[in-house]
Formats: structure tokens, C-alpha cells, sequence
């Protein structure tokens, strides 16, 4: 057991150093974000920015209890789905 130790020291440090580096050299920068857990005038808000999703065949009544709080249910016979429609200079 004793020379296995070693062993599981590095690796363990390797492990949470080289974790640390990735999240480190990430781009952070969030662009959109959207929670799914409320709908309001036929859209899904974008709590980062102002990039509302557009609700297809979904409405209030998707709604459902979540894992925390809210959520949206989608159901395939219906083709619910969420559409973007990126305005004039959207990447």
C-alpha cells in the first residue's frame, strides 16, 4: 500500500493542477443564458443579455416543477421547440 502513495499523490495533484489550468485559459465571457423556467410574452428571457428565445408551440402551461424551481417541458408530438431570431449584426 505504501508504494502506491506516491502514486496517488500525483496523480490527484495532476488531476486538480491541470483542472485548474483549463478552467483558468477558458473564455468566461458568458454571451446568453437562458434558466427555461419562465415564459413571458411568447418568449423564454435571456437573463445575461437581451437574446430572447422565441417559444414554438409552447406556452405558460409547459411550465412544470423542476429540479429548483421552474422548468420547461417539451413534448415531441407537439413540436415544441425554441427558435432565435438574430437581429442585424448578430454573430
Amino acid at each position: 500500500m505504501k508504494s502506491f502513495l506516491p502514486f496517488i499523490a500525483i496523480s490527484c495533484f495532476l488531476v486538480l493542477f491541470t483542472g485548474r489550468l483549463k478552467a483558468a485559459d477558458a473564455d468566461v465571457t458568458l454571451v446568453a443564458h437562458w434558466p427555461l423556467d419562465e415564459v413571458s410574452n411568447g418568449a423564454t428571457p435571456d437573463i445575461v443579455g437581451a437574446a430572447a428565445m422565441e417559444l414554438v408551440n409552447v406556452t405558460a402551461g409547459n411550465l412544470v416543477t423542476g429540479k429548483r424551481g421552474q422548468a420547461l417541458a417539451f413534448d415531441a408530438n407537439r413540436n415544441t421547440l425554441l427558435a432565435r431570431t438574430h437581429a442585424a449584426g448578430d454573430a
